[in-house]
C-alpha cells in the first residue's frame, strides 16, 4: 500500500480523501490536512467532530477550489438508527411530536444533532437556552459534581431536553462516554425511542383507559388494546 506522508508527494490522479484524524477542535492536525487537500483539487470527507469555524473554512475552501467537503454523518446510515428513522417519519404522519428527550456524549453531539433534526422532519427552527445550574441545595449534596449539563431547546419546532455529558479524556478520546446518543421522541401515541445509535430501537404505546356509562375507569380495559404488548424493540 503507498504510504505518503505530505500533501504535496499526493500523485495527480488522487480524486476523493477521507481524513480521519483528529480536527484542531480536538488538538489534532485534520483540518489543516483537509485544507491543504481542497487546495489540491481534491473532495474531502472529514471525521468529526470539527469546531464550526473549522467546517466554514472548509467549505470556502473546497467552494474556491470547486471541489465538495462534507463532514461525516455516519450514525445516521448505522442499522439501528436507519430504523429508528424510518419509524419516527411513520410516528409524525398519524401522531405529531410534543416533546424531544436527548442525551449524549460532548464529543458526538455533531451525529446526535444530526439525527435529531432527521428524526423531527428538520432542525429548523430551532434555538437554545442557556445550561441549566444545579441548584446549590443538590450540589451541596453530592459526592462528585454531576458529568451531565442539562439544555433546554426547541429543534424543528419541537420542544427538546438535552443533557451532554462534557467531560473529554484528553488522552483517550474515543473512550470514557458514559452514554452516547440516544433520542426519545415523545407523542400522544407513545414514546420511540433509540437507546444507542446501534439498538435497540423502543416503542411505548401511552396507556388510554376507557372509562363506563358512570364515567370511572374500565380496569378490565379493551380486549383489543390488551393484546398489544405495552414494549416493544428491535
Amino acid at each position: 500500500v503507498p504510504l505518503w506522508t505530505d500533501v504535496a508527494d499526493l500523485p495527480a490522479d488522487v480524486d476523493l480523501a477521507s481524513v480521519a484524524v483528529g480536527s484542531a477542535v480536538q488538538g489534532g492536525p485534520g483540518s489543516a490536512l483537509v485544507l491543504a487537500l481542497l487546495a489540491r483539487g481534491i473532495h474531502v470527507l472529514q471525521e468529526h467532530p470539527a469546531h464550526p469555524d473549522e467546517i466554514t473554512a472548509a467549505a470556502r475552501a473546497a467552494r474556491t477550489a470547486g471541489v465538495r467537503y462534507r463532514l461525516s454523518t455516519h450514525y445516521r446510515h448505522v442499522r439501528a438508527t436507519r430504523g429508528f428513522l424510518a419509524s419516527a417519519e411513520r410516528l409524525r404522519a398519524r401522531s405529531p411530536l410534543v416533546h424531544v428527550d436527548a442525551a449524549g456524549p460532548v464529543h458526538l453531539l455533531q451525529p446526535l444533532v444530526d439525527v435529531l433534526g432527521q428524526a423531527v422532519g428538520g432542525l429548523r427552527p430551532w434555538a437554545f437556552a442557556d445550561p441549566v445550574a444545579r441548584p446549590r441545595e443538590l450540589t451541596a449534596l453530592e459526592t462528585r459534581a454531576s458529568p451531565l449539563t442539562a439544555i433546554e431547546g426547541v429543534v424543528g419546532g419541537v420542544p427538546l431536553s438535552l443533557r451532554v455529558h462534557d467531560e473529554l479524556h484528553p488522552g483517550d478520546r474515543d473512550n470514557h462516554a458514559l452514554l452516547w446518543p440516544r433520542i426519545s421522541l415523545a407523542s400522544e401515541a407513545g414514546v420511540l425511542t433509540l437507546a444507542d445509535v446501534h439498538g435497540p430501537v423502543t416503542w411505548s404505546p401511552a396507556l388510554h383507559t376507557r372509562r363506563d356509562a358512570a364515567g370511572r375507569l374500565d380496569l378490565d380495559g379493551d380486549p383489543a388494546r390488551r393484546a398489544l404488548p405495552r414494549l416493544a424493540s428491535w
